[in-house]
């Protein structure tokens, strides 16, 4: 299934700290970005029921992709990666009795808390990546009076991101919760593809023109698929 992508033609001209432009509104449909940390000696226990849930979740009305991340440098790490046809069938499967079974059944095996965090798209491409790929979650924290110029800077980058050689897809996403946060979710065919795009004139720039705006570390994390 191929989600529709937007066009941002009104951003060929980068925002600078002087001259911050209104950023474009993100567009309709639920996602949502969670994290996961589990107890080493749990982690097989852990993947089994995250496994479940994930396959369940696929099924879910609404549903348009449920994705289960393991991070490469921390095994007993996880994410889930979720899209959705609108923030409102996202809610109904949070509110399942389904969802509050598999989190009770989850939680002894957690060493931080359950940590879901339902987004907005900013700038969106192809669906689900293939069973091979390299999944870079980078979460990115904007300054809020540089809210708006860093959304429009960060569309920018998964626009000229997207169709690199060896991209299979380069997401932009906005937290409800704190809409001067965002995740990036990109997908590549292998590490030297990904590698390669950190050298790229065009994200050089992004990070240079990032810092500024930055409120924390360019948190980037490596995951494969596992479901």
């Amino acid at each position: 299934m191929t989600i529709a992508r937007r066009s941002l033609p009104a951003l060929g001209l980068l925002p600078t700290l002087a001259q911050a432009q209104t950023a474009a509104p993100a567009l309709p449909g639920g996602r949502s970005v969670t994290y996961l940390e589990t107890a080493p000696a749990a982690t097989d226990e852990a993947l089994r029921l995250l496994r479940a849930e994930v396959t369940a979740t696929r099924a879910d009305a609404g549903n348009l992709e449920a994705v289960l991340l393991r991070r490469i440098d921390r095994p007993h790490h996880f994410a889930i990666i979720e899209s959705w046809a609108s923030e409102a069938a996202a809610e109904a499967r949070r509110a399942s009795p389904r969802v509050a079974a598999f989190r009770a059944a989850l939680a002894a095996a957690l060493i931080a808390p359950f940590d879901e965090r339902p987004h907005s798209p900013l700038s969106i491409g192809a669906a689900s990546p293939g069973a091979n790929a390299i999944v870079s979650v980078t979460h990115v924290d904007i300054i809020p009076p540089m809210r708006e110029a860093g959304t429009a800077r960060i569309a920018k980058l998964a626009d000229d991101s997207r169709g690199s050689p060896g991209n299979q897809r380069f997401d932009a996403l906005i937290q409800n919760s704190r809409p001067n946060h965002f995740t990036l979710v990109e997908v590549w065919e292998n590490e030297a593809a990904l590698l390669a795009h950190a050298g790229v004139a065009h994200l050089r720039a992004f990070r240079a023109e990032l810092l500024p705006m930055s409120g924390s570390l360019f948190d980037e994390r490596l995951y494969r698929v596992v479901s």
